[in-house]
């Protein structure tokens, strides 16, 4: 089965679940791009984009729903508005959006700019996947050298949790908090066909697109950075 079919069975079974759950949602992001820009999904594009209300949904209630549909959930150390996902290999991301009075957006985590802080940070990350046994640390310890995973595992192991817990503490701290923010009106959504399948997406996709990717939104870019190219990005802390 090629990827690209793949993709598109992971996007089916992602709208399937979280319309067991009856909350608002729409595809956001790439996955968007693609859909609205070329009828397709992106073939450099490595996951699949959900957003959804942050108040409308408990995250246990998420994550159980998916995992009872053969989700794989991901645990992160960033404490992120967005739960992760993989199905056959493929990410599904599923943002969490917050309405204020002036704007609506969404917050990830990134590493500080610092070199010195940066290793720490991802050494800690390291560990918390080590422990965690995520899917992500499986693939992380198929790139990385001998050295560093013997490293890791000789360090998490001396560790006690309750100093591991300071350090994950520590990392969450230090990561810089971005997002895309949009104005409120933006997230009104209608329902389209993509390639028999029914897809919510926002009835404002331009403006949507627009504003994540700028006027020239319409051309590929398979080089894109989504922290460095993003036009509505925000840092929060």
């Amino acid at each position: 089965m090629s990827n690209m079919i793949t993709k598109e069975l992971a996007l089916t079974k992602t709208i399937r679940a979280i319309k067991t759950l009856k909350i608002d949602y729409w595809v956001t992001d790439g996955t968007l791009l693609g859909i609205i820009r070329e009828n397709r999904l992106l073939p450099w594009d490595d996951d699949i984009d959900f957003g959804v209300w942050k108040s409308e949904i408990e995250l246990d209630k998420l994550i159980s729903t998916f995992t009872k549909n053969g989700f794989q959930h991901v645990s992160v150390l960033q404490d992120d508005d967005a739960v992760k996902f993989v199905w056959n290999d493929i990410s599904i991301d599923i943002s969490l959006y917050t309405e204020s009075q002036t704007e609506t957006f969404v917050q990830w985590s990134i590493n500080p700019s610092g070199i010195v802080l940066g290793c720490v940070l991802k050494f800690i990350n390291a560990i918390f996947e080590y422990h965690a046994k995520t899917i992500f640390d499986r693939q992380q310890q198929k790139n990385s050298s001998t050295f560093f995973k013997q490293m890791i595992g000789i360090v998490s192991c001396i560790l006690d949790k309750r100093i591991r817990e300071k350090l994950y503490s520590f990392a969450r701290r230090k990561y810089i908090k971005i997002g895309c923010t949009y104005p409120n009106n933006i997230f009104k959504t209608k329902v389209i066909n993509f390639n028999g399948t029914s897809v919510n997406v926002p009835i404002k996709h331009d403006e949507f697109l627009e504003r994540t990717y700028g006027i020239n939104w319409k051309i590929p870019n398979a080089d894109y950075i989504w922290n460095q190219d993003t036009k509505n990005l925000k840092i929060f802390n």
